[in-house]
């Protein structure tokens, strides 16, 4: 998932931060990433405590715990926004093993903003439930979770987990729950991935450990009249959910409706994607991903100028199609070398694109 405009952008914003300090700085500034408004934001809702102590051997837990209700909200949530990404937080506790237990979930606030390839939390819907669910309730702020939508991409992007990675290292929050969903229009998938601050980017997809009934903190919260004053809840009356990656189970995905020659139809594929979003990322900057009206996938990133790949129906056995700043430019035919291997041929595709690239007055030349 990706900023706007492919850019990240940071202000400075006075909050208490909490996390780190045996005393409240009241007045310290730390640096809010509004583009996300999730995870930094941590420190915002998190009541005075000690420094987290790490222990260099902690890994990510292996399995996480969620009430029914919990899963139930999230789904419909998502339902709610089939075609652009949502988002919300979640709350809890860790046990004295790491494994994460959400307890209760919440969504987007009604300043959010949701875009086809990014999601922004409205941050004073964040603030004010928050510092209920954690004063009042004793609750702590241990995740957050955003969709995918019907991308299929159920794992995080590479922007993501930096996110998480420099979230916990800069809060020093030890560990942070990251869940991914999906939906294909009339169901939902939810996966979480933990991550902590000595595993750093080896993050581990965790298996769901479902407490099948309603999390007493929501039948409390619910009756709330403080909450309900400011909670919103989703519109979408029911859940819906697909097959979920269980402990003991197996990992499944929702399918997005591609057509059924189209490469992201083999669900290994989206993994595949992954990789490339990654590579892309990490040589050239944040990638944004999205899907158009005709359901083909586009890779974008910013030299200067918006440097789009488009991957038509016959791809990989055709070459990405590519734009800059919404021109189609021209690419040497045999730029695109394709054995077998999509994402190693893509990254020597991307690279020579982005790195020989210019723009002259009126048209691309490549």
């Amino acid at each position: 998932m990706e900023v706007g405009k492919g850019e990240m952008k940071h202000k400075k914003k006075k909050w208490k931060k909490w996390l780190g300090k045996k005393k409240c700085q009241p007045d310290e500034e730390i640096s809010v990433n509004e583009s996300r408004g999730t995870a930094q934001l941590a420190n915002a809702v998190m009541p005075p405590c000690e420094p987290v102590r790490v222990d260099e051997r902690d890994l990510p837990a292996e399995t996480a715990v969620i009430y029914q209700s919990e899963l139930d909200y999230i789904s419909r949530c998502i339902l709610d926004y089939p075609n652009i990404e949502t988002g919300g937080q979640l709350f809890g506790f860790w046990s004295a093993a790491g494994t994460p237990v959400v307890v209760y979930a919440i969504g987007p606030g009604a300043r959010a903003n949701h875009e086809r390839t990014f999601f922004n939390q409205d941050i004073g819907y964040l603030t004010s439930l928050g510092r209920i669910l954690v004063d009042k309730y004793g609750l702590q702020h241990m995740g957050e979770w955003h969709s995918h939508h019907r991308l299929g991409l159920a794992h995080p992007s590479g922007h993501d987990a930096s996110t998480m990675v420099n979230s916990i290292r800069q809060g020093n929050l030890g560990r942070f729950l990251l869940c991914i969903g999906n939906c294909n229009g009339s169901s939902s998938v939810l996966n979480a991935f933990t991550f902590t601050q000595s595993a750093g980017y080896d993050y581990r997809h965790a298996a769901w450990r479902v407490v099948d009934v309603e999390s007493p903190f929501r039948t409390a919260i619910s009756a709330d009249a403080e909450v309900r004053r400011i909670v919103l809840d989703p519109l979408t009356p029911s859940p819906n959910h697909g097959k979920l990656f269980l402990a003991g189970g197996r990992e499944c995905f929702v399918t997005p409706d591609y057509s059924e020659d189209y490469w992201l139809k083999d669900r290994a594929n989206n993994l595949v994607l992954k990789k490339m979003m990654d590579d892309l990322s990490a040589s050239f900057g944040p990638c944004a991903v999205q899907k158009d009206d005709e359901q083909r996938v586009h890779l974008s990133v910013r030299r200067g100028q918006e440097f789009r790949f488009v991957f038509p129906q016959r791809f990989p056995y055709v070459p990405p199609l590519v734009l800059v700043d919404g021109v189609a430019a021209e690419v040497p035919p045999d730029t695109w070398v394709f054995s077998g291997d999509i994402a190693a041929a893509f990254a020597q595709f991307s690279t020579h694109v982005l790195a020989d690239a210019v723009k002259t007055e009126g048209e691309p030349a490549i």
